[in-house]
């Protein structure tokens, strides 16, 4: 009996510092604007500052490449404030990005793909972003541990796909990589 509670024991702790599987799944490949959302719901709730669902904006550019943006605004910002953000330019939020492609599409065959999004990037800064890659990547390290090791910093999905944790100038971005 004791044997199977510390063997129950050390399963429940290999698991539980395992990596969040669910949410690096609906990184790499999302069908619904409410798996994308919850991604999105996840990092923000893990920031620093605190943010709250703003609005959900698509954009095309003329490559043919549509991107979901899933824009939250800090908490503290006004109504009148929110207003003033223009619908490209959301200074001052947590900008989330998601990928578009049709999956299985052939043009030239006239098949139509099925729509599916992918996780692009997200910008913003160092503690903000940080408990939810520890949280999703590399449960169990810590902020400064994070920040001082450089292998930390990256996780591979596949030989063909990897996220980062970057520093930009001033800021930190997870993108999608390969």
């Amino acid at each position: 009996m004791k044997k199977l509670l510390l063997l129950t024991a050390l399963l429940i702790g290999f698991f539980a510092q395992g990596q969040n599987q669910d949410i690096i799944n609906k990184m790499t490949e999302s069908k619904t604007i409410e798996d994308i959302k919850m991604v999105a719901n996840d990092i923000a709730s893990k920031s620093k500052t605190k943010y709250v669902f703003y609005k959900t904006v698509r954009y095309s550019i003329p490559k043919g490449e549509s991107y979901q943006y899933i824009v939250y605004a800090k908490e503290t910002m006004s109504d009148a404030e929110k207003k003033e953000l223009a619908s490209n330019s959301f200074e001052h939020c947590l900008v989330i990005k998601f990928g578009e492609w049709d999956k299985g599409e052939n043009a030239d065959l006239e098949i139509k793909g099925d729509l599916v999004y992918f996780f692009k990037e997200v910008t913003s800064k160092y503690l903000d972003l940080d408990e939810f890659w520890i949280s999703t990547f590399c449960p169990g390290t810590t902020p400064e541990q994070l920040q001082d090791n450089y292998k930390l910093k990256e996780y591979r999905v596949n030989k063909d796909l990897k996220y980062k944790f970057v520093k930009n100038e001033d800021t930190w971005k997870i993108a999608k990589s390969y």
